[in-house]
């Protein structure tokens, strides 16, 4: 970082900071950022793309200097180095960010839970005991395709599936249906998180829910639903508060 914000372009592997702040408009990187088992073989790989690297586009970028002047492709990557730098690594900039995402938030919130006698901070406690106590008792069936068939991108298809919430009612909770590209037999791939409605109320206790999908990618693709708390970031992320469907995981093309 110190090196861009004097003109220096970065040359290296895509880690660390480096994967954030690595564009062709200002340095260049070493391999695609892939992670190999066999790391003699990685070393292999790399030191070879640092050779290319070097070979056909660093020093043929340094020495196009028409006519003896500067090289002005070479300036033009050490002034967008030296910009990225200043604006995206700098200490005004983080304590600019922290200030406004984090600490401003943190005390208003405190701000608002220790108002009135702490009145919302124990509202907030007592929800989220009541949770803790009665979240064992959430059961969720495999979810389910409305229509079993091969779908293609654009198409829409419809997820439902069975809970038990107990003495929890749908008010106390927000169900999910999670999806993504599959890329092994237990990886998905750029995964998103779609909030499913209520449906149905089968019986005491006992809900349908549903959503609605729209195929974005080709490709083999997997599912699996979950429940967590709704309401605010300190009730909705309260650890240990997360349900997942077990042998609900489905997979199509």
């Amino acid at each position: 970082m110190k090196a861009s914000a004097n003109g220096g372009l970065n040359l290296s592997i895509l880690d660390g900071w480096w994967c954030e702040g690595y564009r062709d408009t200002r340095g260049w990187s070493i391999g695609n950022g892939d992670d190999y088992d066999d790391h003699h073989y990685q070393d292999e790989v790399e030191s070879q793309a640092l050779y290319n690297v070097l070979e056909n586009e660093v020093i043929p970028k340094f020495y196009d200097r028409k006519r003896g002047n500067p090289p002005e492709k070479w300036i033009r990557m050490m002034k967008e180095a030296m910009k990225m730098a200043i604006m995206d690594y700098s200490s005004d900039r983080m304590v600019r960010e922290y200030s406004s995402r984090y600490y401003i938030p943190a005390a208003r919130n405190f701000s608002q839970l220790t108002a009135d006698s702490a009145g919302k901070a124990k509202d907030l406690a007592l929800a989220q005991s009541r949770l803790i106590a009665l979240w064992g008792g959430i059961r969720l069936s495999p979810p389910r395709l409305a229509t079993e068939s091969e779908f293609t991108v654009g198409d829409t298809f419809r997820i439902t599936i069975q809970i038990f919430l107990g003495e929890l009612s749908p008010e106390d909770v927000e169900v999910q249906i999670y999806h993504g590209k599959i890329r092994s037999s237990d990886y998905v791939e750029g995964s998103r998180a779609e909030t499913m409605w209520l449906q149905e109320t089968v019986s005491e206790g006992t809900h349908i829910y549903a959503c609605t999908i729209t195929c974005a990618d080709s490709g083999r693709f997997g599912y699996t639903a979950r429940v967590i708390p709704k309401g605010d970031e300190a009730l909705s992320h309260t650890p240990g508060l997360i349900t997942w469907a077990h042998d609900g995981d489905d997979q199509m093309k």
